[in-house]
C-alpha cells in the first residue's frame, strides 16, 4: 500500500499534475518566480538516524530543499517564530511534547505553513485527531517510498502555494516588522514555554518596548524607528529569542535560556542608547516566577507597567 492510499489526510486520492511534480526539480514560469529562493524545510523529530534519513532524501532530490533539523517543540517554535518557514515536517512524541498536542502548537504558532506529521503510532484514531489539531497529512515512518515523501512534500507546497509569504520579507507599509512572530503565535509560543519551564528550570521573561517618534530629527519618522529598532534586537538578541509585535508602538521580546537573561536587557538598552534612539523608547522587563506569575499575558502586563525610558530626557 503506497502512503497516498495509508495516509488520512485530506486529498489523499488526488493525482499529482506534471507541474506539482516539477515544483522543485524543474521551476519554470510562476514557479519559479514565486520561489525565487530556497524552500525552508523545519523537520521536528528527536530520532538523530530517522532525522537522517529525511534530510537525506529531500537534500538528494532537489538541491533547492533547505533543511533545519530540531528535536524539540520549543526549538522549533521558536525557529518559526523569527525564520520563514515554508513546510514543518514533525513527530508527535518528543522530549517536550506528545501526541496531537504537538501538532496543536505548531499550527498555532504557524497558521500558514503545511504541516506533515512522520509518526511511529500506526493508530488511526491518532492520526484523525492529529488531523484535526490542524496537520495536512499524517504517516506512518516505515510505510512511505523515497518517492512518495518527496511527492507529498511538493504537494503539500502546491496547495499552500497562496499562503507562502513574499520572499522579500517586506510586508505592504515596507518596516519589515513582519519577520517576526504575531502576538497570536507569541502567546501559543509562550504558553508552551511556561509549561517547560515549570517542568525543566528554563529561564523565561518578557521584554516590552514602547515605541514613540521624535517631534523632528532622524526618528521622528516612526516607521524608521521601528525599522532600527527591529534590526537591533536581530542583532543583539540570539536566535532562540522571539520577536514580536503588539501593535503600533509596542514591541515585545520573549526571552529564552538555561540561565540568568537579565543581560539580554541591559545589552538591548545599550544598543539603543548607542543608536541615539534612548529617549524615544520605554523598556520594561518580567521575568517568570512560577509562584507569582503563571501566564505569558500577565508577564507581558508587568513589563509594559513597569516601563520606562531607555535613556532619561
Amino acid at each position: 500500500m503506497n502512503l497516498a492510499e495509508r495516509s488520512p489526510g485530506r486529498g489523499r486520492r488526488e493525482m499529482p499534475s506534471p507541474r506539482v511534480i516539477d515544483l522543485v526539480t524543474e521551476p519554470s514560469g510562476s514557479d519559479a518566480d514565486v520561489r525565487g529562493s530556497k524552500v525552508r524545510v523545519l523537520l521536528v523529530e528527536d530520532d538523530p538516524l530517522f532525522a537522517n534519513l529525511v534530510v537525506s532524501i529531500l537534500q538528494e532530490a532537489s538541491s533547492d530543499f533547505e533543511v533545519e533539523h530540531v528535536p524539540r517543540l520549543s526549538t522549533a517554535l521558536a525557529r518559526i517564530a523569527r525564520d520563514r518557514i515554508s513546510l514543518i515536517l514533525a513527530d508527535l512524541q518528543l522530549p517536550d511534547s506528545s501526541g496531537p498536542t504537538t501538532v496543536r502548537f505548531l499550527r498555532g504558532a504557524a497558521p500558514a505553513v503545511p504541516i506533515i506529521v512522520l509518526s511511529g503510532l500506526d493508530d488511526v484514531d491518532v492520526a484523525l485527531e492529529t488531523v484535526r489539531e490542524g496537520a495536512d497529512e499524517y504517516v506512518v515512518k516505515g510505510r512511505f517510498s523515497v518517492e512518495s515523501l518527496v511527492w507529498l512534500v511538493r504537494l503539500m507546497l502546491e496547495r499552500h502555494r497562496r499562503f507562502v509569504s513574499d520572499p522579500s520579507g517586506v510586508d505592504g507599509e515596507g518596516n519589515g516588522v513582519n519577520l517576526f512572530a504575531s502576538l497570536p503565535a507569541l502567546q501559543v509560543i509562550g504558553r508552551h514555554l511556561v509549561r517547560v519551564a515549570d517542568r525543566t528550570g528554563l529561564h523565561l521573561g518578557v521584554v516590552y518596548l514602547g515605541v514613540d517618534a521624535a517631534p523632528r530629527g532622524p526618528w521622528a519618522d516612526w516607521d524608521r524607528l521601528v525599522t532600527w529598532i527591529c534590526s537591533v534586537m536581530q542583532r543583539t538578541l540570539r536566535r532562540c529569542d522571539i520577536i514580536s509585535r503588539l501593535g503600533r508602538g509596542e514591541l515585545a521580546v520573549l526571552l529564552v535560556s538555561e540561565g540568568p537573561i537579565a543581560g539580554a536587557v541591559e545589552r538591548l538598552e545599550q544598543a539603543i542608547t548607542e543608536g541615539g534612539a534612548g529617549t524615544h523608547v520605554r523598556i520594561g522587563f518580567s521575568a517568570y516566577e512560577p509562584q507569582q506569575i503563571a501566564t505569558l499575558d500577565e508577564l507581558l502586563d508587568a513589563a509594559r507597567h513597569g516601563a520606562h525610558p531607555v535613556l532619561a530626557s
